[in-house]
């Protein structure tokens, strides 16, 4: 019987850690990203954001092979999927995705979609 409750206590906890996405540094990301190969320019915040909600940095990176990449950092997840939702809302062909309360998007026109290895790169480098 422990032993049940505790699987099912590990497993429960595993879902809850899964189910809340992280909140990301944009200062903090530029280290890791730059030892990796990296390239991260910090862009103070822009006031105006598509929802409304604020910006609170921006990063324009490129890979180690110089695909180029936008990392729009939102206050938190919750409102970086309502500025993903409000960018497609007005835009619907555009390519973008969340990662904890970053939107990522390949510049300028975001009609090419990030690339899967590019994505998995970049949320194990962000802190």
């Amino acid at each position: 019987m422990r032993r049940v409750l505790g699987i099912s206590l590990t497993f429960a906890l595993m879902l809850v850690a899964c189910s809340h996405p992280k909140t990301y540094s944009a200062q903090a990301s530029i280290d890791p990203l730059t030892a990796s190969g990296w390239g991260a320019d910090l862009i103070p915040g822009r006031g105006n954001t598509l929802s409304g909600l604020p910006q609170v940095a921006y990063l324009e990176l490129r890979t180690p092979i110089s695909t180029k990449l936008v990392a729009q950092f939102m206050e938190d997840p919750a409102s970086a999927q309502k500025e993903n939702d409000a960018i497609h809302e007005k835009f619907p062909d555009f390519m973008s995705e969340v990662i904890g309360n970053v939107v990522v998007f390949v510049p300028p026109k975001g009609d090419t979609p990030v690339a899967p290895e590019d994505l998995t790169a970049l949320e194990s480098l962000l802190l």
